[in-house]
C-alpha cells in the first residue's frame, strides 16, 4: 500500500489508529483499491489522509486533488439549489412540477406530483431507466410510466425524481445544471477541485473506477476488480466529481447551519427544511433512517441524530455524514463499487467519528478493528444435515459450533454469510448463486434455494409439484443491456414461481399475462416480455429499460 499523505491537526494517537483500521481493509481486501477520507469541524479541517491507489495499473497513488465520482450525494446539492431558488421566490415546493413542467403529462389517476415529493422520493415513480446514460429524456420518458400510489404516501427510492429535479432547476433558474451548481454551491464554498457534472475531458484527473469482472454472478474478492468505463454524465441525480477536502468543506456549511465561508449559502429556514426528516425509509431496533432533501437522517436508539448520504455510480463508492451534536463531519471516498464496498465505508466513517468523539472527552481511543474475519453463527447447527432437490442431488453440510461447511468432492467448503439465512459458497459448482434458507413456521431450516434449483431438508414436506402456467417457459432465460448501469439479469423458475436475479433476487408477481411486478411489497418495479418467436420472449422491458434474450 502506498503510505498516505499526512494533512492532520489530529494526535498521533488517532491518525495511527484510522490508518491501521484502512491498512486493514486494503490488505484484507475488505476495502477498495484507493480510499481518501476528511474529517472535519465547523470551522477547519481535522484531517485528511489518502490511501491505496487511484490507479491500480499504473501504481498512481491517492492524493488531496484525487476526483472521485460522489454519486447520489449530487442528491443534496440539487437540493440546495432548489431551496436557493424557494428563497428568491421563483420556485414553490408545493406547487405541482407541471406548473414549470407543462409538458411532463405523467399518467396519474391521483393528485399531482409537486417538487417536495421529488425531492423526498415519495412520488410513486419508478427508480431507474438505466440505459440512457446523461439526457433529459431520462425525465421526458417518465410520461410513458404511471404513478403508481398517490404522491406523499410512502418513499420509494427513485433516481429518476432527480433527474426530474435537474430539468425543473434548468428551467426555473433559465441556466444550465453545471453552471448553478459551479456559481452557487461549489464557487461560495471554495470546493476548488470540484466538477458540477463528470465529462469525457475529466478522465484525466479522476480516480480509475473499479467493478466486478462478471455480471451474472455473486461478486467474491477472490475475483479481482477491472476497470469501470469512463462516461460523461451531467444529470443532477449522481453527476458531482469531488476531492475528500472539498467534500469537508460541504461539510463544514451544513455543520454551519448553511453557511459558507464568506456567508450564508441558504437561509436558516432553507437549512431546516434540507434536514428535516420528511419520510421513513427504514426502521430497526437499534436505529431509524429517514429522508429529507437529498440527505439521510439516522437517529439511533439513544436518540443521537446523523445527518448524511451514501453515493455509488460505476466504479466509485462514497459516504458523507455529520454529525451535528459532535460537531463532526466525515467524508470518504473511494474509487471501487458500490453493493460491494458500501459497508465498509460506513463502518469506516464511524469509527473516525468514534475517535474523535474519545479524543474530544478525553476518553480511551477505541480499539482498532480487525479485519472482517468470518462470521461467527449463532446457532448454527439449525443449517447442518442433508438437503436433497427433485432430481436426487444431495447437499451434505455439517455445521460446527461456529460455521457451516459443504461437503462436496473429498473437500469441506465453508460458507460465507451474506445476509439473514443466506450464504456464498467458494467452489466453482455452487459460487454463482447464494445459498438462501427458508424457515417453516416454527422456525426450522425447510428448504435451501441455489438459483433456480431447491432442496428440501430431512423430514420437511415434499416439494410441490410442477403447476405453474405453461406460457412462463418463454421468459425464462437471460437478458442483456449494454447499459451501464444495469446490463444483465437472468429469469428462472423455482417451485411454481418467477424469479428476476441479477445479484440479488426478486421474486416476480404477475398482474396480467406476461406483465409482472417486480419485488415483494408495494414495489413500482415492472416487467414485460415481448416479441416471443419459437416459444421463447426475444425482449423484455424493466421499468421502461429494454433487454434482449442472450444465450449467455
Amino acid at each position: 500500500m502506498t503510505p498516505p499523505i499526512l494533512e492532520s491537526t489530529s494526535t498521533s494517537a488517532v491518525v495511527d489508529s484510522l490508518d491501521k483500521y484502512v491498512q486493514h481493509l486494503l490488505d484484507f481486501g475488505q476495502g477498495p483499491p484507493g480510499i481518501s477520507i476528511s474529517v472535519t469541524s465547523k470551522d477547519s479541517l481535522l484531517l485528511s489522509r489518502h490511501y491505496g491507489f487511484a490507479d491500480q495499473k499504473l501504481k498512481t497513488p491517492v492524493t488531496d486533488s484525487t476526483l472521485f465520482q460522489i454519486g447520489s450525494i449530487t442528491k443534496s446539492f440539487t437540493a440546495i439549489a432548489l431551496l436557493q431558488l424557494v428563497e428568491k421566490g421563483r420556485l414553490s415546493l408545493d406547487e405541482p412540477v407541471k406548473t414549470y413542467l407543462p409538458w411532463l403529462d405523467v399518467k396519474s389517476q391521483f393528485p399531482p406530483i409537486t417538487t417536495h415529493h421529488l425531492l423526498t422520493h415519495s412520488a410513486g415513480i419508478p427508480n431507474n431507466w438505466g440505459d440512457m446514460t446523461s439526457s433529459p429524456f431520462m425525465a421526458y420518458a417518465l410520461m410513458e410510466q404511471e404513478v403508481a400510489r398517490p404522491p406523499g404516501d410512502r418513499y420509494e427510492y427513485s433516481n429518476i425524481g432527480y433527474q426530474v429535479l435537474h430539468i425543473l432547476l434548468e428551467q426555473v433558474s433559465e441556466q444550465p445544471f453545471r453552471e448553478v451548481i459551479q456559481q452557487q454551491i461549489l464557487n461560495p464554498l471554495e470546493m476548488k477541485w470540484s466538477n458540477p457534472t463528470i465529462t469525457l475531458s475529466s478522465r484525466a484527473t479522476q480516480a480509475v473506477g473499479y467493478i466486478p469482472p462478471f455480471d451474472d454472478r455473486e461478486y467474491h474478492p477472490s475475483q479481482g476488480l477491472i476497470e469501470a468505463p469512463h462516461f460523461a454524465y451531467g444529470m443532477g441525480d449522481a453527476c458531482i466529481q469531488s476531492t475528500a477536502p472539498d467534500m469537508a468543506r460541504f461539510l463544514r456549511m451544513l455543520l454551519r447551519h448553511g453557511r459558507g465561508p464568506t456567508g450564508p449559502l441558504i437561509s436558516e429556514d432553507s437549512y431546516i427544511q434540507l434536514t428535516t426528516p420528511y419520510m421513513v425509509t427504514s426502521k430497526g431496533p437499534n436505529a431509524s433512517h429517514q429522508y429529507a432533501y437529498g440527505l439521510v437522517v439516522r437517529t439511533d436508539s439513544l436518540g443521537n441524530t446523523t445527518i448524511g448520504h451514501n453515493g455509488g455510480t460505476i466504479g466509485f463508492t462514497a459516504r458523507v455524514v455529520v454529525d451535528p451534536s459532535a460537531g463532526i463531519g466525515v467524508a470518504v471516498l473511494s474509487n471501487g463499487p458500490p453493493y460491494f464496498f458500501t459497508d465498509a465505508l460506513s463502518n469506516l466513517t464511524k469509527y473516525a467519528r468514534s475517535l474523535y468523539h474519545a479524543e474530544r472527552e478525553q476518553e480511551a481511543l477505541p480499539h482498532v478493528p480487525q479485519p472482517l474475519m468470518p462470521k461467527k453463527l449463532k446457532n448454527a447447527e439449525v443449517f447442518g444435515g442433508t438437503y436433497t432437490n427433485r432430481s436426487g442431488l444431495e447437499l451434505n453440510l455439517i455445521a460446527v459450533p461456529d460455521s457451516v461447511w459443504l461437503q462436496t468432492e473429498g473437500k469441506k467448503v465453508r460458507l460465507e454469510p451474506r445476509g439473514a439465512d443466506s450464504f456464498y459458497v467458494p467452489h466453482r459448482s455452487y459460487s454463482r448463486y447464494l445459498f438462501s434458507f427458508t424457515r417453516d413456521d416454527s422456525g426450522r431450516i425447510s428448504r435451501l434455494s441455489h438459483g433456480p434449483d431447491i432442496f428440501r431438508s430431512e423430514g420437511s414436506p415434499p416439494l410441490k409439484a410442477k403447476v405453474s402456467p405453461s406460457r412462463w417457459q418463454a421468459y425464462i432465460g437471460k437478458y442483456r443491456s449494454y447499459s451501464p448501469w444495469f446490463s444483465y439479469f437472468e429469469i428462472y423458475e423455482r417451485e411454481n414461481e418467477l424469479f428476476l436475479w441479477s445479484a440479488w433476487e426478486d421474486a416476480l408477481n404477475e398482474l396480467e399475462s406476461g406483465f409482472f411486478k417486480v419485488g415483494a411489497g408495494p414495489t413500482l418495479e415492472r416487467l414485460a416480455f415481448a416479441d416471443v418467436v419459437d416459444g421463447k420472449a426475444l425482449r423484455a422491458v424493466l421499468s421502461g429499460q429494454p433487454f434482449f434474450r442472450v444465450s449467455e
